[in-house]
């Protein structure tokens, strides 16, 4: 299977898991509402009525749902969100594989990195739109984008270029 149906079928896959959470959110969202509005009007009997035990019950119960109805749908939240962020994580796959640049982030060189007067960084395109650094994906964090960056811009000594080019064939 080629890497670009591996990425389709993923994001196919997360872009469902995010419709289902979204939809799942929005019924907990709804019973969420209805649940405070009858622990309300419980309050209200309560404590306006003279409803007493029964009133008190019915209340703290309400209440009760009310803020497991709020943990599950933090939950249902998250969970959708995981699935977009992985379903752009795909859909960047793919924009890469077939070279559509703009639908790719920025691939700007980490601050504090000046590349005007390198070598060769603006001539082989390191950074920017349609970079190698825009082809190879975007790190996770600042310091993997430095660390990125000081390996394309820097030879590396010659006793690691044997062990980079392992890890390279092992990834491949």
């Amino acid at each position: 299977m080629l890497a670009r149906d591996d990425y389709a079928a993923r994001a196919r896959r997360y872009t469902a898991g995010r419709d289902e959470g979204r939809k799942r959110s929005a019924t907990v969202a709804r019973l969420r509402l209805a649940t405070f509005l009858a622990a309300i009007g419980a309050l209200t009997w309560w404590l306006g009525f003279d409803g007493q035990v029964p009133a008190f019950v019915t209340t703290a119960v309400l209440l009760g749902a009310f803020g497991v109805l709020v943990v599950v749908h933090s939950r249902i939240e998250s969970r959708a969100e995981w699935c977009e962020a992985m379903r752009a994580v795909n859909a960047r796959g793919i924009a890469r594989i077939e070279r559509r640049w703009d639908e790719l982030p920025d691939a700007a060189p980490p601050a504090g990195i000046g590349i005007e007067e390198h070598p060769y960084a603006i001539d082989l395109d390191v950074f920017g739109r349609a970079s190698l650094c825009q082809l190879l994906g975007p790190a996770a964090t600042s310091f993997g984008r430095r660390t990125l960056a000081g390996w394309l811009l820097a030879p590396a000594p010659a006793a690691q270029i044997p062990a980079r080019q392992q890890a390279a064939a092992a990834l491949a």
